[in-house]
């Protein structure tokens, strides 16, 4: 008979702890800038959320990584032609012309 696995009490605890920042651990490093401690605080707390940002997607925790969906092979190819030499700037009359022409078949159709 197959018992399934236990599962992890709602209530149990993450076996990680949130980051946490002590910007005064960093001030001395701006001390050379012209700034007051509120100022050095304010520097040092954005580029932690920028640095957590970058780590978070790293890792998958993005929010946004939850709800968009993951890019797909069609969307790479894009990427791909959309940086060849296929769209370059000498053959911006031709592109332009065949969606003229498209659109000019779309209208009176």
């Amino acid at each position: 008979m197959n018992n399934p696995e236990p599962t992890p009490a709602a209530d149990s605890a993450p076996d990680w702890r949130p980051l946490s920042l002590d910007t005064a651990a960093y001030r001395h490093h701006l001390a050379d800038y012209d700034w007051t401690d509120a100022q050095k605080d304010q520097f040092i707390e954005d580029l932690w959320k920028i640095l957590v940002g970058f780590i978070d997607r790293d890792l998958g925790l993005d929010p946004l990584q939850h709800v968009m969906p993951r890019p797909t092979t069609l969307d790479r190819d894009s990427d791909t032609m959309v940086a060849s030499d296929r769209f370059s700037n000498s053959n911006k009359k031709e592109v332009a012309s065949a969606f003229a022409e498209a659109a000019a078949e779309r209208t009176n159709s």
